[in-house]
């Protein structure tokens, strides 16, 4: 995973832009019991992305991502992260969809339509560091001026003049850990969808 996320490093101070692209992967529907839109593991994607429009980065922010109907009919995920960004104090005149994009190429695809009829071009885009290698690849091949704005970062690095390491936690480190097995998965599957986006030319 760090091996992932050290490709492209976080923003020290994020420049303006005409958009803010947030891509999809960050929420959970709010079908029953859950009683509204619930963030997952990703969720600092919304967070990162209200952030940045708060600080006047952009005046307008894109959501890309639609859903898979695999268990029923649900609302696309662009629908799911504009409840959860107006909670965060964002507009909905501030914020533009798309519904339909199911994969990261889509998004792509859809995001460049959406530049074009608004006339503008450089975007700062926010998505999970391991995802964003892949991601601004694909949209620079696009020809889209495309700033990365990485967040949801799973490798830190501790501040040891504040944290101590102690024997327990390096004893810890040795033992089998099921969060870690599924962030290895995590980023097998990321090395994947690199291979293959750039067999299929889209990288």
């Amino acid at each position: 995973m760090g091996s992932l996320e050290g490709r492209i490093p976080p923003l020290k101070e994020a420049p303006t832009a005409d958009a803010i692209v947030i891509l999809g992967g960050a929420t959970k529907s709010a079908i029953k019991p859950r009683t509204m839109v619930d963030v997952n593991e990703h969720g600092d994607r919304l967070f990162y992305g209200a952030e940045l429009y708060k600080e006047e980065k952009a005046p307008l922010i894109i959501l890309a991502g639609g859903r898979f109907d695999w268990y029923g009919k649900s609302n696309p995920e662009s629908t799911d992260m504009a409840e959860l960004l107006q909670i965060l104090g964002v507009p909905p005149s501030a914020m533009i969809e798309d519904p339909l994009s199911l994969n990261t190429y889509q998004n792509a695809l859809n995001v460049q339509k959406i530049l074009e009829h608004k006339g503008i071009n450089r975007i700062l885009l926010v998505t999970s560091a391991f995802h964003m290698y892949r991601a601004l690849l694909i949209f620079q091949k696009l020809g889209i001026e495309a700033i990365a704005a990485p967040t949801d970062f799973f490798v830190v690095q501790p501040d040891t003049t504040i944290v101590k390491p102690t024997i327990e936690g390096f004893i810890l480190d040795l033992l089998p850990d099921a969060h870690r097995l599924s962030m290895t998965t995590l980023a097998i599957k990321e090395y994947i969808g690199i291979e293959i986006y750039r067999l299929k030319g889209w990288l």
